[in-house]
């Protein structure tokens, strides 16, 4: 069977590329200066090139989300293996939340979350990423408490989500100041969202 170019080595290459162009297109310009001529010509491709791996800004703006939720995920599971035996719901809100500080990571969804009250499209991506943050949570809330209902499961990411996001307001210096309490207070009500 013949892959597709888009699966393959370089077709992968090429699409983590336009994905960083991109990202740096709607940290410069916000997600308005986001269109396919500019992330073209940023990334040095033709726009027949770059629409063969993305057809329109809406699924760069996907791709782009879908490559920060695996790059959550992967970074907390990598985190709580390390930690296996020590701690591990511990490391992987750590690794959850030193993500909320990788450069960049504020300001794009800061931008994207101000430009989603206005674009229906724009919306519908952000609640795709968050619906499959909450079901991905969820999923392995249940895989580790055996006891705990899918509904009751998927309260706790939902409640888990909303407010890792909401403190991301205090944390990047936004909504104020943020002090050495408040992060062990938001750490404590993290692990109980996870354990209670």
């Amino acid at each position: 069977m013949r892959r597709s170019a888009r699966t393959t080595s370089r077709g992968l290459k090429t699409r983590d590329k336009v994905l960083d162009t991109a990202r740096e297109v709607v940290l410069r310009a916000g997600p308005m200066g986001l269109s396919m001529r500019a992330v073209a010509k940023r990334a040095n491709m033709s726009l027949g090139n770059l629409q063969f791996h993305y057809r329109d800004p809406t699924s760069i703006l996907r791709g782009i989300l879908e490559r920060e939720l695996a790059l959550g995920v992967e970074g907390a599971e990598r985190a709580a293996a390390r930690s296996a035996q020590s701690d591990p719901i511990g490391a992987a809100i750590d690794a959850m939340l030193d993500r909320q500080k990788a450069p960049g990571s504020g300001k794009l969804f800061f931008s994207l979350w101000a430009f989603a009250a206005s674009s229906p499209s724009l919306g519908e991506v952000l609640r795709d990423f968050y619906a499959d943050w909450i079901e991905r949570l969820a999923r392995g809330l249940r895989a580790h408490d055996t006891g705990v209902t899918a509904a009751e499961a998927k309260q706790r990411a939902f409640l888990f989500v909303a407010t890792l996001e909401g403190a991301s307001l205090f944390r990047c210096g936004v909504a104020g100041r943020w002090t050495r309490t408040q992060e062990t207070s938001l750490r404590r009500a993290l692990r109980g969202l996870l354990t209670d």
